[in-house]
């Protein structure tokens, strides 16, 4: 007998899918020799799964309690200061030495984000459980 998939699971599912797609435009990207045009399509693969992923985090959300709702917001809290910091930072440090490249790049800062807003689910989390 099938399972039926939860708010959550559903969440992971599409959450897997972005990652998977991510990664599979950053392989193509850094290993395959293409024009600029298709080049900047692989870009968007990405794109349209996050979108759904989003889709099915809101619906995910809308159908927590209230106690989850709010740790999900104090989360947020915490996620939202925490990027302006590190976006602070990259960019005072881009104006020391904009030509140099580094593993502190915005192309790779992006992952920092969701790391974030982890801390801060971690956060709450404790605080109410």
């Amino acid at each position: 007998m099938a399972q039926k998939l939860t708010r959550e699971r559903w969440l992971l599912v599409f959450a897997g899918m972005w990652v998977f797609d991510y990664a599979l435009a950053l392989g193509l990207l850094q290993f395959l020799t293409l024009p600029e045009w298709a080049r900047s399509l692989i870009a968007l693969l990405p794109l349209p799964t996050f979108v759904l992923f989003l889709a099915v985090y809101l619906w995910a959300l809308r159908g927590m309690d209230e106690l989850q709702r709010r740790m999900h917001l104090e989360a947020l809290a915490v996620a939202f200061p925490l990027s302006i910091i590190a976006l602070m930072t990259l960019g005072l440090f881009d104006r020391v030495a904009p030509e140099t490249t580094t593993a502190l790049s915005v192309r790779n800062l992006w992952l920092a984000l969701p790391c974030a807003y982890a801390i801060g689910l971690l956060l709450a989390w404790r605080r109410y459980r």
